[in-house]
């Protein structure tokens, strides 16, 4: 070891120690800085009964996920491995309230928010549950790889199979009590969200963006479907899909166009900090300084 890299090594074991010994008086002052009578502090823990501390808000009503989608195996017992039966996203329309589940989704009639009525749970595996609603059309993203077309809960055990369902689903819900699937669009590595746009110029049809972060499907499961590196030619990496769906006729929903907006982006060389970052040793600095570990 040479000399100047034997006064580094020590320089660094020296600041090392230096930044220990500050830690215990660091978490002190801002344990000091929290109000002796935090509500967070000490709360219980629970699955559905845990503690709770809120500020300027107020919670009107609760209510548990259904049987259906809880997860429980054939002794009563929960599942709370994963994701398998998680809530994930809302959609509104009116006094309604579409919750999606990894596992399917939910409506909730909120006409009285102080008593929320379950007019559906339906069991449909997603893997991700991303719903928006349109008149009585109800979309869902759709993104594991052991979802299937006729919503079974036994899975897909093959590598390649033509039950396998990853894309957005489409249900008709006329009767809220009785959801219709009604059509559906699937593309190479499912939905992990969605956005609905209708079209412009034309009322009777509404667009579908998607995507996904799953893995690519094999070729011999989806025509046209290749894991190639993301800045391959046909590489179904970093695309957005579009799907067109005709209002009248959902059943006649199909993928139309795509995009692969994510191939020409370089790597940032460096990041600015963030605003919270900045403005306390901004203020400690004066005005105009640098502040502490930004480029000089």
């Amino acid at each position: 070891m040479t000399a100047s890299s034997y006064h580094r090594v020590r320089t660094l074991a020296a600041l090392s120690a230096l930044a220990l010994a500050s830690l215990p008086a660091a978490l002190h002052a801002q344990r000091a800085t929290q109000p002796a009578t935090d509500p967070r502090v000490g709360l219980r823990a629970g699955l559905t009964d845990a503690g709770v501390a809120a500020k300027n808000l107020a919670l009107v009503s609760n209510r548990p996920k259904p049987d259906i989608l809880m997860g429980r195996d054939s002794t009563g017992k929960l599942n709370l491995a994963g994701l398998t039966f998680a809530n994930s996203d809302l959609a509104f329309r009116g006094n309604y309230v579409y919750q999606g589940n990894f596992s399917g989704f939910q409506i909730w009639d909120v006409s009285d928010p102080r008593n929320p009525v379950m007019r559906k749970a339906y069991s449909c595996a997603t893997g991700q549950g991303d719903p928006s609603i349109f008149g009585n059309l109800l979309f869902i993203s759709a993104e594991g790889t052991g979802n299937r077309v006729d919503c079974g809960a036994q899975g897909i055990q093959e590598q390649v199979s033509k039950d396998r369902f990853r894309g957005v689903r489409i249900f008709d819900l006329s009767d809220p009590d009785n959801p219709k699937p009604v059509g559906w669009a699937q593309n190479c590595r499912g939905s992990h969200t969605h956005t609905l746009v209708p079209d412009p110029k034309d009322k009777s049809v509404v667009y579908i963006y998607f995507s996904g972060s799953s893995q690519v499907r094999e070729a011999g499961e989806l025509e046209g479907c290749s894991d190639a590196p993301a800045d391959s030619a046909g590489s179904s990496r970093g695309r957005i899909d579009v799907v067109r769906v005709p209002l009248a006729n959902p059943g006649e929903a199909k993928l139309v166009n795509g995009a692969r907006i994510f191939t020409e982006l370089t790597r940032a060389q460096s990041h600015g900090l963030p605003p919270g970052d900045t403005s306390a040793p901004r203020r400690g600095r004066g005005a105009g300084a640098p502040p502490a570990g930004a480029p000089g």
